[in-house]
């Protein structure tokens, strides 16, 4: 069954610099929530908050299924960790394992499965992805950047997770090659009927992958709703944001 995840009061400093500021928000189990904000507006914080790479500041709180998570090592996260799938930017594959050894990691590591099953498996997943069978015996740097992010999707649905977070999935892709990633997230999301979270800037991508929307500006949530809601926020900052219009304060 997808967690649900429920952010309470969440903030963060470095120093003097605030970076999150009391940050609220709620994701329903198996929906789909995209992070928007511009750069330097605290989504990466967050994301990283949330996983438990980064410790929030005392008196916030990430919950997940009613377990709070916010101050647990991240060597005793072993439930949390199984739970989750995460694909980052830049997609971040071990440039010395193979692509089958990549995507099966988690689960050798885990010794949920021998090597002798891992290639066949790292095989079905890229076929998931749209990727040949032969690709499993490539290497990162082999690839072009567009299969990279593929095998890196493959990697981070590899153990089933329930719990799926995507760091810009389409950063560094061309237009294509974006919609086709933003495609298969939606659609291998919702095959494993995962709850997701999507940190973002292509509003494109907001609109193929995510059911409901929060808008990050200056460490605070300043608008959360459903996708549908975005043309009507009657948010300046949304609306900027959302139509790539220069606030007349930046002018």
């Amino acid at each position: 069954m997808s967690p649900e995840v429920i952010i309470q009061d969440l903030s963060k400093s470095f120093g003097s610099n605030k970076v999150l500021h009391d940050v609220n928000l709620t994701v329903k189990a198996g929906s789909a929530l995209a992070v928007i904000g511009g750069s330097g507006s605290g989504k990466s914080v967050l994301l990283k908050s949330i996983i438990g790479l980064i410790p929030p500041d005392k008196g916030s709180k990430v919950m997940l299924d009613d377990k709070d998570y916010t101050f647990t090592p991240i060597t005793q996260r072993s439930e949390f960790l199984d739970k989750f799938g995460m694909l980052f930017q830049g997609g971040a594959l071990f440039d010395s394992l193979t692509i089958w050894e990549n995507i099966c990691f988690s689960l050798m590591h885990r010794s949920k499965i021998d090597k002798r099953e891992a290639h066949a498996y790292a095989v079905e997943q890229l076929a998931l992805v749209g990727l040949k069978p032969e690709v499993a015996n490539l290497y990162p740097s082999e690839l072009s950047g567009g299969m990279q992010k593929r095998a890196a999707l493959a990697r981070a649905i590899a153990t089933k997770p329930s719990l799926i977070f995507f760091d810009e999935p389409t950063a560094g892709l061309d237009p294509i090659m974006a919609a086709v990633i933003s495609t298969l997230i939606a659609s291998l999301s919702k095959k494993l009927g995962a709850t997701t979270i999507t940190i973002t800037h292509d509003m494109k991508c907001v609109d193929i992958v995510a059911d409901n929307i929060a808008m990050i500006h200056g460490g605070t949530i300043v608008w959360q709703g459903d996708k549908s809601m975005l043309a009507n926020t009657n948010n300046e900052l949304v609306d900027n944001f959302v139509n790539g219009r220069i606030p007349t304060a930046a002018i």
